[in-house]
């Protein structure tokens, strides 16, 4: 889906797994232009890859700002969730069991 918005368009990208054997188009996410890219891994150090789970609570962007969660109902709950208080409407999800 990404992919199909033009380069003009300034995009980010948190992208969380929990190792390495994990990451799946790391490169071709990487080639995407004017993409601001963060690739999260929670279990171990991996190189060109942030530690740790992603923090929402620390991304900053503009109250009309569309977001998209995927992942685990919990964690898709609870962003929601923080995402809600701090006044972001635009939010569209889909949970994996």
């Amino acid at each position: 889906m990404i992919r199909t918005l033009p380069d003009t368009i300034k995009k980010s990208l948190y992208f969380s797994v929990s190792t390495q054997a994990d990451l799946f188009y790391a490169e071709e996410l990487r080639a995407i232009k004017n993409l601001d890219l963060h690739i999260c891994v929670s279990r171990e150090e991996v190189t060109g890859c942030e530690f740790g789970r992603i923090n929402i609570d620390a991304v900053e962007a503009p109250l009309e700002t569309e977001w998209y969660l995927c992942g685990n109902p919990k964690m898709v709950e609870e962003n929601i969730t923080k995402l809600n208080q701090r006044g972001y409407t635009q939010i569209h999800h889909e949970v994996f069991n």
